[in-house]
C-alpha cells in the first residue's frame, strides 16, 4: 500500500539518477538535464517508498505547436524504477503534476509519450495527437494530452 505523502517536490539533481538508468541508460549525466529543467516554473517530483525516490516527474510551463492552447504544461521525464513499475507510483505523479497544472490555470497538460507508454497514458485520459515519430537516440513517441480539470472530476 502506497502512502498519501508519497509524492514530494524535489530538486533537479534528484532527477537525474533515475533519469540515466530509465530514460537514458548507458549515457552521460548531461543527457539526462534537459533545457528548462532550472527555469523558475518548472517543477519536479519524486515518489518515495521509505526514504528512496522510485518515480519521478517533471513539469514545464510549456506550449507545444499542433496544439490549440497557449495555457499550456509539458509533463516530461517521467521515470519508474523497474522494480516498483505497476504499484501506481506513476498514477500518482500524473494526478500531481495535473494538479499543479489545475493550481496555475492550465488549459492542457502534453507530453511526448514514449510507444511502450501509451496505455498507460490513455489510462489515464490522455488522447493522441497526430502520429508516431521518433526522437533521435531515444526512440519512437507520441504526441499526447489531457484536459487537467476533467482528469481532476
Amino acid at each position: 500500500m502506497i502512502e498519501d505523502d508519497v509524492v514530494r517536490r524535489i530538486s533537479t539533481e534528484l532527477t537525474y539518477d533515475l533519469r540515466g538508468k530509465v530514460l537514458r541508460p548507458g549515457r552521460p549525466e548531461e543527457d539526462c538535464q534537459f533545457s528548462g529543467d532550472d527555469h523558475e516554473a518548472t517543477v519536479h517530483f519524486g515518489a518515495y517508498a521509505g526514504d528512496r525516490i522510485v518515480a519521478i516527474a517533471s513539469l514545464y510551463r510549456r506550449n507545444q505547436t499542433g496544439l490549440t492552447t497557449e495555457d499550456a504544461w509539458q509533463l516530461r521525464g517521467m521515470a519508474t524504477d523497474e522494480a516498483v513499475r505497476g504499484e501506481g507510483y506513476g498514477k500518482l505523479l500524473v494526478a500531481r503534476c495535473l494538479h499543479h497544472a489545475i493550481d496555475r490555470d492550465a488549459v492542457t497538460v502534453w507530453c511526448n509519450a514514449r510507444a511502450s507508454a501509451r496505455g498507460f497514458y490513455e489510462g489515464l485520459g490522455f488522447n493522441l495527437v497526430g502520429e508516431k515519430f521518433e526522437i533521435p537516440g531515444v526512440g519512437h513517441h507520441f504526441l499526447m494530452e489531457i484536459d487537467p480539470v476533467r482528469f481532476a472530476d
